[in-house]
């Protein structure tokens, strides 16, 4: 399976339609896109952390494969995980500082063969929590995937969809407003909707089921904004 950055579609629309849009809205609207088609481009990763105060943080997950124990915690608890999933009296929160991860991502698809005892845990999204703390782990799970520069990616089948709903949701407030002639906003949607045949058409890529595409589409728009140097 080919893929292609969200910023190459940024690149189209401006190279194409002279519109330099806000690199966000990009994003968003090619996650909107894709949750449409319910077809996402995910990717395998793997990330280093410590469990703190019970708990790991993982926002951008879409599902976690499993959590591997590096090396023996200095502190443990006879909390079960049911306590931890729905403590009676005491709730553990992260710590306004966030954990630092090391994240790597594998590329070509690769799976790596991480060694070691696994660790239940409990995930309530976008948290892991653990009856054990202060423990060295490794974390796989799914996400989507991203480029070398850490911007999203889209499947290649879906780039011209992506790419012309983004000019239907820019030009569908100038429609609005009186500034696009019927016409011509028409003539968008038209090709809009030529696009997302095509892409529903190609059989490369098998279609997701709405649950899927709503947890992927709360995962590329919940990017950290800071990654893509736009204010927050």
């Amino acid at each position: 399976m080919k893929y292609k950055s969200v910023r190459e579609v940024a690149s189209y629309i401006k190279d194409q339609f002279k519109i330099e849009m806000e690199f966000y809205d990009i994003i968003r609207n090619c996650a909107e896109a894709l949750k449409l088609l319910k077809m996402y481009a995910i990717g395998h990763e793997v990330t280093f952390t410590t469990i703190t105060d019970f708990c790991v943080k993982l926002p951008t997950a879409y599902d976690v494969r499993a959590v591997i124990r590096l090396e023996a915690p200095s502190l443990t608890t006879h909390i079960s995980l049911q306590e931890i999933a729905f403590p009676p009296q005491i709730v553990f929160e992260m710590p306004e500082e966030e954990t630092s991860l090391e994240t790597i991502t594998y590329k070509h698809n690769y799976i790596p063969d991480l060694r070691g005892p696994y660790i239940d845990f409990v995930w309530q999204c976008p948290n892991l929590k653990f009856n054990e703390d202060k423990v060295w782990v490794a974390i796989e799970y799914l996400t989507v995937k991203k480029d070398s520069e850490g911007f999203p990616m889209i499947p290649e089948v879906c780039f011209f969809a992506c790419a012309y709903y983004c000019l239907y949701a820019y030009q569908l407030p100038e429609l609005i407003l009186g500034k696009i002639q019927p016409a011509v906003f028409s003539k968008i949607e038209e090709l809009k909707d030529i696009k997302f045949g095509q892409a529903r058409a190609d059989k490369n890529l098998q279609a997701l089921t709405n649950n899927e595409a709503d947890k992927l589409f709360n995962v590329m728009v919940s990017m950290d904004r800071k990654a893509f140097n736009y204010p927050v």
